[in-house]
C-alpha cells in the first residue's frame, strides 16, 4: 500500500513543480519595460514670450484708459462746482 501513497506524493509533487517553473517561465517571458526618455529642456526666457509681451501691451493700455477715466471724473467734477 506504501508505494500507491508515495506515488501519489511523487506525482503531487511534480505537478506543482511543473506549475511554478510554468508561472515562472511566463513571468520571466513577459514585454520589457520601454525606457523612458528624459523630456527636453526648455529656456524659460523663451517660453511664451510672445504671450507675456501682448500682456504687458495690454497692461499699458490698462493703465491708460485708468488714466483718461480718472481725469474724465475729475473734469465732469469740477464742471458740475
Amino acid at each position: 500500500m506504501q508505494n500507491i501513497s508515495d506515488t501519489k506524493q511523487i506525482q503531487s509533487f511534480l505537478a506543482v513543480s511543473t506549475f511554478i517553473m510554468m508561472a515562472c517561465v511566463l513571468v520571466g517571458c513577459g514585454e520589457k519595460p520601454v525606457p523612458l526618455t528624459p523630456t527636453p529642456k526648455t529656456e524659460t526666457t523663451q517660453l511664451f514670450e510672445q504671450e507675456r509681451a501682448v500682456l504687458e501691451k495690454a497692461k499699458g493700455v490698462e493703465q491708460g484708459l485708468n488714466k483718461n477715466a480718472e481725469q474724465l471724473k475729475q473734469d465732469v467734477e469740477q464742471q458740475a462746482q
